[in-house]
């Protein structure tokens, strides 16, 4: 399109135009991820010069469910933030710092919901959508939204959770 456009000289298209590889985007692609993730986990290691991290089952159940819309990319700045930041020798599924929402999510759906709630409502919300994304572990949710396991307790108490 840009050579016909005149943008791109077609001189130069045609001398880098060797072969041409379609690959598919990543979320197409989940069972390469497990790889994927692995090579890049060694390699920023070995930039890094810390210890190799494992990847924990859900942080890789996770990232293969996740939508991946910055592609390759993405998953490699994941991993090299989560390899810098990881604080044990096990990347968890919080280490990875995934963005929430992705492309396919219906987002502008949910904020319209939210703004007929009471402050008790979206606070209540927030912590059921917190355990669910942490599979029920306290102390994950917690760290999701910031708060202490303390505090986290607290608001699952005020409100029966």
């Amino acid at each position: 399109q840009l050579v016909a456009s005149g943008e791109f000289r077609a001189d130069l298209y045609f001398r880098l135009n060797v072969v041409e590889i379609t690959l598919p985007p990543l979320r197409h692609r989940q069972q390469d991820i497990a790889e994927l993730a692995q090579f890049f986990i060694e390699q920023f290691a070995k930039r890094y010069g810390v210890e190799q991290p494992r990847l924990a089952y859900d942080a890789m159940r996770q990232m293969q469910q996740y939508d991946w819309p910055g592609n390759i990319r993405e998953l490699e700045n994941v991993l090299e933030r989560a390899v810098m930041l990881c604080k044990q020798s096990i990347i968890e599924f919080d280490d990875l710092l995934l963005r929430p929402f992705s492309q396919n999510d219906n987002s502008e759906k949910v904020l319209p919901e939210i703004e007929k709630m009471t402050m008790d409502q979206v606070e209540k919300y927030l912590l059921e959508s917190a355990l669910n994304r942490s599979s029920g572990n306290v102390s994950r949710a917690a760290r999701q939204l910031g708060l202490t396991r303390m505090a986290m307790r607290y608001r699952m108490e005020k409100y029966k959770l």
